[in-house]
């Protein structure tokens, strides 16, 4: 399991608390459920980033988003245990899939059709979704 490492934390902003974070080797700014991967070119200074500019900079991205991560599932769960659970939302289809599982299960990412879609999924589905967040990144598809 990768461990997130809290590099500053800014409080209460807007009614969730504001961090800069660290998983593995990426950054991100988590504000409540929602993280936004930080560019590599800046992250080293991210820290240093005022609560306001982070913030903004969350608002900038968020509309890109369509990836859901969703941790804490049980061992046994699978692609289709996932879809089952996103039942109801519209999930992107494709030949790239829509459902990506990590570390042996207990992690799942899930791409939404869009945006909006995933922010909705995240505010109607968070409890049956075992600490889902907003990951604001397309890596794993080789998205830009």
């Amino acid at each position: 399991q990768i461990d997130v490492k809290v590099l500053k934390d800014h409080g209460v902003h807007e009614g969730k608390r504001l961090q800069v974070v660290q998983e593995g080797s990426r950054s991100f700014v988590r504000h409540g459920e929602v993280m936004v991967e930080i560019p590599a070119s800046w992250s080293s200074r991210a820290d240093a980033c005022s609560p306001d500019y982070l913030h903004h900079l969350l608002k900038r991205r968020i509309s890109s988003c369509s990836i859901l991560r969703v941790s804490g599932l049980p061992s046994s769960a699978t692609e289709e245990t996932v879809q089952e659970i996103f039942r109801g939302f519209v999930l992107a289809g494709g030949e790239e899939g829509n459902v990506v599982m990590e570390e042996g299960g207990k992690t799942a990412y899930v791409r939404m059709l869009d945006g909006e879609e995933a922010t909705r999924a995240l505010k109607l589905n968070g409890t049956a979704t075992a600490g889902a967040t907003l990951l604001v990144s397309k890596r794993l598809w080789g998205l830009s």
